[in-house]
């Protein structure tokens, strides 16, 4: 192993660092899409226009969908990156 490439366990540590990192983006957007929930079932005891309820409830799903599919790529991703490093470092 080269000297610059640092020790054996920096792509475990990349790994977990880019998987905490994605999850708490992921939790924070997810947390948005709850609270739109919220808002809509407060908007319903409003008598709000029901066009706007399924607007928003819309834009929820929307959000929590769009959520879970770039989380799940970011773990691909990072999972492959890190497949990547630790096999260039078993055949070197």
């Amino acid at each position: 192993m080269d000297g610059n490439e640092g020790s054996g366990w920096q792509p475990y540590y990349q790994f977990a660092v880019h998987i905490i990192v994605a999850s708490l983006i992921f939790v924070l957007i997810a947390l948005a899409a709850v609270g739109l929930g919220y808002f809509v079932h407060y908007l319903e005891e409003k008598k709000t226009s029901a066009f706007i309820i399924y607007t928003l409830t819309f834009v929820e799903y929307l959000i929590f969908i769009i959520d879970v599919f770039l989380y799940l790529l970011q773990i691909i991703e990072h999972s492959l990156k890190t497949g990547k490093k630790l096999w260039k470092q078993i055949i070197s």
